[in-house]
């Protein structure tokens, strides 16, 4: 009886075992105080449809020295609930519940209060390939890089006919971001967590629309080494959202704004070459252009001609820019 309990039981241990090992994992590091490697930043607002699909995909990772740092940004619907709910089952979920100050402002809160060697985003809608940060961590320590690009896809629409290479940039960060327009979505990077905190780069929290090309504009360029992973490991849910409904005026608004902040920046690193400060400097013009306000037309047009007023003397203009800048006085007089 004795040796069919023993067996029972060590049947039971094996079964159990391998179900209880990254828990055991989880507490020990807890308990340890260890350093995770990755911290994950999940800004959350008013996402309790897809919230749960969005934390399993996160929580359930391969990779399991994570800290997951999700902002609650004011929602009014159940989000926090899910959160809360989510952290009394997984102690690497930190959860910070904040009024309602805008995607940037949430994800400046989970900077700041990570600990990872390395940090990435997650949009509270989208998920996650379950061996993502695995694949992702060893990739990015076995070829030192300070930012790894992995591609991504979108869903439900079936749009996947974007493909990224395996390519690797050493001191060459400036065609790495105009080669493959890496620059429009943060939450298919991982960056050396060092790289943003040492020089104090966060989300401009005045830009509404497209904060992530600012803000990876501002990274990207600080980085050594970067290497391109062509797995498609994060689905982006394409949906009917606060970007995509708002209005054409605050998209141009915003873009003049995020126009001025990257001149400023650009300027003061030094960072400008080969006419490419220009050319995104010039990008608000497709928002504008759509206005129906003349006077708001005219208004935007008037501030981006003073913003980029020194990036045009006495320099060589590419003709797209020529007829950019006719387009925008233009307006600024007519509307």
């Amino acid at each position: 009886m004795k040796k069919r309990n023993l067996l029972v039981l060590f049947l039971t241990v094996l079964l159990v075992l391998p179900l209880v090992l990254p828990f055991l994992g989880i507490i020990f590091n807890k308990l340890t105080n260890k350093k995770p490697s990755i911290s994950v930043i999940v800004p959350v607002y008013n996402t309790e449809e897809y919230l749960t699909e969005c934390l399993e995909s996160v929580t359930n990772q391969t990779f399991k020295n994570i800290e997951i740092i999700c902002v609650n940004d004011g929602s009014t619907d159940g989000s926090l609930d899910i959160l809360e709910k989510y952290q009394k089952k997984d102690s690497r979920i930190i959860v910070i519940d904040s009024k309602n100050g805008g995607v940037s402002s949430a994800r400046n809160k989970g900077i700041k209060a990570s600990r990872g060697d390395y940090i990435t985003f997650v949009d509270s809608d989208d998920y996650l390939g379950l061996d993502t940060y695995e694949k992702c961590f060893k990739k990015i320590k076995e070829t030192e890089s300070d930012i790894l690009v992995f591609d991504w896809e979108y869903f439900p629409t079936g749009n996947n006919e974007r493909k990224l290479p395996e390519k690797s940039y050493i001191n060459d960060s400036f065609n790495c971001i105009y080669e493959y327009d890496i620059a429009n979505f943060v939450c298919n990077k991982l960056f050396k967590r060092s790289l943003i905190t040492e020089n104090n780069i966060f989300f401009n929290e005045k830009v509404e629309y497209c904060e992530d090309d600012l803000f990876t504009l501002m990274v990207v360029p600080k980085a050594k080494n970067i290497i391109l992973f062509s797995q498609k490991f994060y689905h982006y849910r394409q949906r009917s959202g606060s970007a995509s409904s708002m209005s054409t005026e605050k998209m141009a608004k915003s873009a003049v704004i995020r126009a001025s902040a990257l001149v400023d920046y650009w300027r003061e690193q030094n960072f400008e070459q080969n006419g490419w400060l220009l050319d995104k400097a010039l990008s608000p013009i497709y928002y504008i252009e759509n206005l129906k306000d003349k006077e708001l037309k005219a208004e935007y047009s008037s501030e981006l001609l003073e913003i980029v007023k020194e990036l045009i003397q006495n320099k060589e203009i590419a003709e797209i820019h020529l007829k950019q800048l006719k387009d925008l006085e233009k307006y600024s007089k007519n509307g």
